[in-house]
């Protein structure tokens, strides 16, 4: 199975396959430290058949249209993943997700990423709406839906626990008609 999406010469969003196990258990695992504070899913991933079953998975959510998570591959390496965690057919919305390797941070990589998952989820799946969560103590994180013409619509105070406190937990959303006029307008950034 083979799903592309291509951003430019060097940056391509793909549906992972077997093949990709390897290479992504070694950017989760030297990822590890750098996203575990964030997301709770590396902790789970602690061999090469982990990430097959996580890649697997993937498929089967991709098949039955309740999620589509790509790799991100830049210059042919992967360096994070980024997609529609949910995917809900019948209310026609999604909810993007997205991480990035250390190294590749502030390289100007994920906010076109996540365009492109804009652009296919309002053009080919015909979402009427996306949302993007995150936490509070993220900047750059909260950075990508704000710089993309996303509203902030509610704050889960104290959601979120760390060894030092609790995080609010940010919820920004988008309409597919918000979307277009600011396309047209050029407000998003690229």
């Amino acid at each position: 199975m083979e799903f592309n999406l291509a951003i430019n010469e060097k940056l391509v969003l793909k549906l992972r396959g077997v093949s990709d196990r390897e290479e992504l258990f070694v950017l989760t695992d030297s990822s590890r430290e750098h996203i575990s504070s964030f997301l709770p899913w590396p902790q789970k991933i602690k061999a090469p058949s982990d990430s097959l079953q996580f890649i697997e998975k993937c498929q089967e959510k991709y098949e039955n249209g309740t999620a589509l998570d790509l790799g991100i591959f830049y210059e042919n390496k992967m360096v994070g993943g980024v997609g529609f965690v949910t995917l809900d057919e019948k209310n026609g919305w999604g909810e993007i997700g997205y991480w990035i390797s250390k190294e590749y941070e502030g390289k100007g990589i994920m906010t076109p990423c996540v365009k492109k998952i804009i652009e296919y989820g309002f053009k080919e799946l015909s979402l009427h709406r996306i949302q993007i969560r995150c936490d509070s103590r993220n900047q750059k994180s909260k950075r990508i839906p704000e710089k993309l013409g996303f509203a902030l619509e509610a704050t889960l105070r104290e959601s979120k626990k760390h060894e030092d406190g609790y995080s609010d937990g940010l919820i920004y959303g988008l309409l597919r008609n918000e979307w277009e006029s600011k396309v047209g307008s050029e407000e998003i950034v690229s």
